[in-house]
């Protein structure tokens, strides 16, 4: 990994320590913090190519962002109990999968974990889960809309046929409100397991 990647990598480290904390062994992954790795990437990989000189975003430059992604969405706090594999899609979204076997390959019994999408025309990105449901996102965009990665990004994009202003009418949740909904959805999911295991006093 190029020494700038590298420092804004251990950069990140510290920073998800500070808002994010959580214990190893999530059995689902918050979409908030996807995004937020997301865009803590997409934004250092950007100033990379620029103190580099690069002028023209190829294959392997792609190919080196989604690289960076996927080590990002592994770097501590761990946002799920397995390893995070990722891989960028045609359309230039990135999927993430629990990659059980730590080699970032998607095998047949490895699932889907979510899917981050780039709506340039909203300058957000999107998130979705398995299912595809409980988008969120926000103006994470702004600032990198019209650089040459978004430039290449957009172009893979429209070759895999998503036409322009096709995610506009998506509807998504706001943080606040997709915060409550996870939060309540875990403590239902609390008290089933407790009422199945007999609850406080439960057992002999």
């Amino acid at each position: 990994m190029p020494g700038y990647l590298k420092g804004a990598l251990f950069a990140a480290v510290a920073g998800f320590f500070v808002w994010s904390f959580l214990s190893p062994g999530q059995s689902d992954v918050d979409l908030g913090k996807v995004l937020d790795r997301t865009q803590h990437a997409l934004v250092n990989y950007n100033t990379y190519l620029k103190k580099n000189g690069i002028t023209e975003v190829k294959k392997e430059h792609v190919g080196r962002l989604t690289s960076y992604v996927h080590e990002v969405m592994n770097v501590e706090p761990v946002l799920y109990q397995n390893p995070i594999g990722v891989k960028m899609l045609k359309d230039a979204s990135f999927e993430g999968f629990d990659d059980s076997n730590d080699n970032n390959v998607k095998d047949s019994d490895e699932k889907k974990l979510f899917r981050v999408e780039i709506d340039f025309e909203g300058k957000r990105l999107i998130a979705s889960d398995s299912q595809g449901s409980g988008f969120t996102g926000s103006g994470l965009m702004a600032g990198l809309i019209g650089g040459m990665l978004m430039g290449r990004l957009m172009g893979n994009q429209r070759s895999a046929g998503v036409k322009p202003g096709s995610m506009s009418s998506r509807k998504v949740t706001s943080r606040t409100a997709y915060g409550r909904s996870r939060a309540a959805s875990r403590s239902a999911s609390r008290a089933r397991s407790s009422a199945r295991s007999g609850g406080r006093f439960g057992g002999k």
